[in-house]
């Protein structure tokens, strides 16, 4: 008598997604297998691949669950690399002069968990934005989110002087400059305050060379702000002479280089940036926010240098992931322009 065989067991379920067309992340193109990392929702199985940067982070996925995104072998062992000792301990030997050197006891590694948002410290070279708070594709809300921030922040910056100047007239704007700063820098708060994560994830420290490429970048900015008058104004002059005089060098740092440092650099580097760098990626969030900064000073012959200094306040912005060296670059290159003008 033979014994009739098992039935094959059914095969398990999947996803809802399972057979549906790779997503990216960035959206709009597809990372290298090299660069990126393959995984999968947990609960749709819809397939991804991610760029390698958004490793230990998560992602919103389609089906609005969180996608927790692995690391790669080659993250992992570079992580144990980092915290592997570096040092060894001496001992001193039974003569007491020879030092053996001793390997000093082993630190245990960071345990890697895909779905750990990974933590840095304040000013580490591999702190960047937090990208966990920007969608893998934006939605039609994170666009008018982003379109609202970017509208409030341009307003808040030039409605103050715009008002002042319709309202007195232009040829009495520069007088009421110290007010209507502090004005828009109170507006600039409101807004970050009702933006969340992105008004305020810019405010934490960052390393001491960070400080000090962000004062090298300042001189080297205002030697080149310098020679491009010179080459291209043609004699022309200088608007900054006009608002030291009226205000005082004293007024005009505090209206034309701190202000603008503390407010601009948290408005445009700030919300604006954040918000388009989940929209567009990061160069082209970067590129975005610098041409509106550019268009935020007035097209003028000083353009080209407002872009290039908005590209730079950008770059550094997202590689030290602090605001502070921004402010910093900011404040002392307008400072000394503006020292530059009374001199």
């Amino acid at each position: 008598m033979t014994t009739p065989s098992p039935s094959p067991s059914p095969p398990a379920p999947r996803g809802e997604n399972y057979a549906a067309p790779l997503r990216t992340w960035p959206a709009d193109r597809l990372p290298l297998p090299a660069v990126s990392v393959e995984t999968r929702c947990a609960r749709c199985e819809q397939p991804w691949r991610i760029h390698r940067s958004m490793s230990g982070y998560r992602l919103r996925c389609s089906c609005g669950g969180w996608l927790a995104v692995p690391y790669q072998e080659a993250e992992i062992e570079k992580e144990r690399r980092r915290l592997a000792p570096r040092t060894t301990t001496p001992q001193i030997s039974a003569q007491g002069s020879n030092r053996v050197p001793t390997p000093a006891p082993p630190r245990e590694p960071k345990e890697l968990v895909a779905a750990e948002v990974r933590e840095e410290p304040p000013g580490s070279a591999s702190t960047r934005i937090d990208l966990a708070a920007i969608p893998a594709s934006p939605t039609a809300r994170d666009i008018d989110r982003g379109i609202l921030a970017t509208i409030a922040v341009g307003g808040a910056l030039l409605g103050p002087p715009l008002l002042a100047a319709l309202t007195y007239g232009f040829d009495r704007a520069v007088d009421f400059l110290p007010f209507t700063s502090l004005i828009s820098g109170a507006l600039v708060l409101v807004v970050g305050s009702l933006t969340g994560q992105m008004g305020s994830e810019g405010l934490r420290g960052a390393r001491i060379s960070h400080y000090f490429t962000a004062t090298v970048l300042a001189a080297a900015g205002v030697v080149l702000a310098q020679a491009w008058v010179e080459w291209a104004g043609g004699g022309a002059v200088n608007p900054l002479v006009d608002i030291v005089e009226q205000l005082g060098l004293p007024m005009a740092l505090f209206t034309l280089a701190l202000c603008p440092a503390i407010f601009e650099e948290l408005g445009f580097r700030g919300i604006i940036q954040g918000r388009l760098i989940g929209l567009l990626g990061g160069v082209g969030g970067i590129l975005v926010t610098a041409i509106l900064f550019t268009v935020a000073h007035g097209i003028s012959l000083a353009s080209p240098i407002h872009l290039l200094l908005g590209l730079i306040l950008g770059f550094l912005r997202l590689r030290t992931g602090s605001l502070y060296p921004g402010m910093l670059l900011h404040g002392l290159y307008n400072g000394a322009l503006i020292v530059l003008a009374a001199s």
